[in-house]
C-alpha cells in the first residue's frame, strides 16, 4: 500500500490509498465488501471502518473494474 497522508509537510485528514486486494478465490470467498473492509482496517490500523450504504451496491464492480487494483 501506498499512501499520500501529508499535505506540504502536516498531516491530512483526507488520505489516498492505493487498494491492492488479491481477487477472490475458493480459499477466501468472502463477500467483496467485507474484504475491502478487511483490507482498510488492516492498512489503516483502524478499528471502526464504514462505507456509506449508497456505495455498497456499486464496490464490487469496482473492484473487479479494476482487477482489485484501485488508486
Amino acid at each position: 500500500m501506498k499512501s499520500d497522508s501529508t499535505v506540504h509537510g502536516h498531516n491530512s485528514w483526507v488520505r489516498k490509498l492505493r487498494v491492492q486486494m488479491p481477487s477472490p478465490s475458493l480459499k477466501d470467498n468472502t463477500a467483496d465488501i467485507d474484504r475491502l473492509v478487511r483490507y482498510l482496517k488492516k492498512e489503516l490500523r483502524a478499528e471502526n471502518i464504514s462505507i456509506p450504504y449508497s456505495l455498497i451496491q456499486d464496490i464490487p464492480q469496482l473492484l473487479r473494474d479494476f482487477a482489485y487494483h484501485c488508486g
